[in-house]
């Protein structure tokens, strides 16, 4: 499904993950989202880098498991400057 289209029907619950730093397991985040998961997002969006992070390739697992194994849209977020 496309993001946008969940828009069109009605207000929208997003949430926000970062992956953690490499010297945090990466457990750390897969708690998180078992919390996360009882609000019932629409989404949840995973940044990039977010905050100078070192551990960038765990993004796409971590949007990965928020879309097939918690059963929730996920959005790759790559933050950009101008």
């Amino acid at each position: 499904m496309r993001t946008s289209e969940i828009f069109k029907n009605k207000t929208v619950l997003s949430l926000e993950v970062f992956p953690p730093r490499r010297t945090a397991p990466i457990d750390v985040i897969y708690h998180t989202l078992d919390e996360l998961k009882g609000l019932k997002p629409d989404f949840i969006s995973v940044t990039y880098g977010a905050g100078g992070s070192e551990n960038n390739t765990a993004t796409l697992e971590i949007a990965s498991a928020v879309k097939n194994l918690y059963d929730i849209e996920s959005v790759a977020h790559l933050p950009g400057s101008i």
